[in-house]
C-alpha cells in the first residue's frame, strides 16, 4: 500500500459516497421488483372483485420492509422442489360462483433454493446495514451542525 496523499482525499471520499448510492439505488431496485413479485404472483377472487382484490395485494405490500417482503418471496414465489406453493381458497358458494384463481411460482431444486434464500436475506442484511449506518452518521452530522 502507498501513503495517500491528503490533496486526493476528498476525491477519494467522492468516490466512495458515489459508489454507496449506486449500491443503495439498484438495492431500491431490487425491492420494487420484490414488491411487484409479491403484489402480482399470486391473485384469486370473485370475477367481478378482481380489481379490487389486486389493488389491496399492492397496497399491502406497499408498506412493508423488505425483509418481510423476502419472507414472503421464498415458499410463496420463490419454491423448492418438494413444496407446493400455498393454494388460495376458492369457494363454490351462490355468492361468489364465477370464481378466478392464478399463482405463478419459480421451482428450484432444494439446493438452489436454500442458495436463493440465504442470498436474498444476505442481501436484506446489506441493505440494513447500509441505511442504519447512514442513518448513524446523518445523526452524528446533524448534531455537529
Amino acid at each position: 500500500m502507498t501513503a495517500l496523499n491528503y490533496e486526493d482525499l476528498p476525491q477519494l471520499q467522492q468516490e466512495v459516497q458515489r459508489l454507496l448510492g449506486r449500491c443503495m439505488l439498484r438495492l431500491q431496485q431490487y425491492e420494487r421488483v420484490i414488491k411487484v413479485l409479491v403484489a402480482h404472483h399470486s391473485l384469486s377472487g370473485p370475477i367481478h372483485d378482481l380489481e379490487r382484490v389486486c389493488t389491496a395485494r399492492i397496497d399491502g405490500t406497499a408498506g412493508k420492509t423488505l425483509g418481510s417482503l423476502v419472507g414472503e418471496l421464498i415458499g410463496s414465489y420463490v419454491v423448492a422442489d418438494g413444496i407446493r406453493p400455498p393454494e388460495d381458497a376458492m369457494t363454490d358458494s351462490p355468492e361468489a360462483p364465477d370464481w378466478f384463481a392464478m399463482h405463478m411460482a419459480v421451482r428450484l431444486p432444494d439446493t438452489d433454493f436454500a442458495r436463493v434464500a440465504c442470498e436474498l436475506r444476505e442481501m436484506v442484511d446489506l441493505r440494513n446495514d447500509l441505511v442504519h449506518h447512514f442513518n448513524v452518521l446523518h445523526l452524528v452530522c446533524s448534531r455537529r451542525g
